[in-house]
């Protein structure tokens, strides 16, 4: 529960509620949290390193949109 921008109420079983500070993140900070904590893709880098350069990507046009 939040009663104010920064402030969280944290509540356990057998503890009285307790306010705490906890300030809102930014977008821009959740994603690179985010970014940081990603593991290799090693599905996605055999495929681009094995698989792409088995296809004729010449054939292919780009999207108009």
């Amino acid at each position: 529960f939040r009663p104010g921008l920064s402030i969280a109420e944290l509540t356990q079983p057998g503890q009285p509620a307790q306010r705490i500070s906890l300030p809102r993140r930014s977008l821009r900070d959740c994603l690179a949290e985010e970014l940081r904590r990603l593991d290799p893709d090693e599905v996605f880098g055999e495929v681009i390193t094995i698989g792409l350069p088995r296809t004729n990507l010449r054939s292919v046009r780009p999207s108009e949109r």
